[in-house]
């Protein structure tokens, strides 16, 4: 059983076009993987910022329940009244500790817009990183509603 010129010439094209399939697949693949490889640097990348900033405003957080419980004299109670429910008990304990032991990297201010300089008339620090204008308001509003008449 012999090979013939014909059958050599067929198998070797049938070669030929199966390894440029293949090639061709494998560079599909490739391109696949370096687009998928991109992908997921992209995800990781947005995720340890989301991570930064989640940290960030957490301290600060922390940092403004810190004056509230020492500065201020208030329980982790009745913090959690001044913020509007936002925060249990616990999670001030918890964002207290994180502003404590999380050095200040600087970037502890809030994003571009917000001044350092505002205050009003009655002294309250509008203008504090910590402090959000519109919170501030509604405590005035809220305390006025309870004084005496």
């Amino acid at each position: 059983m012999g090979s013939t010129p014909g059958k050599q010439a067929t198998r070797q094209a049938a070669r030929r076009a199966a390894a440029e399939a293949q090639a061709t697949l494998m560079r599909a693949r490739l391109e696949r993987d370096r687009r998928c490889a991109a992908l997921g640097v992209q995800v990781v990348a947005a995720l340890r910022e989301r991570d930064d900033l989640v940290q960030r405003y957490e301290r600060q957080a922390g940092e403004a329940l810190r004056a509230l419980v020492v500065d201020e004299a208030v329980g982790a109670a009745e913090a959690v009244q001044w913020c509007a429910g936002a925060v249990t008990t616990r999670e001030v304990a918890r964002l207290r500790r994180l502003a404590e032991a999380l050095p200040d990297d600087g970037a502890g201010g809030l994003p571009v817009g917000r001044g350092d300089d505002a205050s009003t008339s009655d002294g309250a620090d509008v203008g504090h990183p910590h402090v959000d204008p519109a919170t501030v308001s509604a405590a005035r509003r809220e305390a006025h509603r309870e004084e005496p008449q």
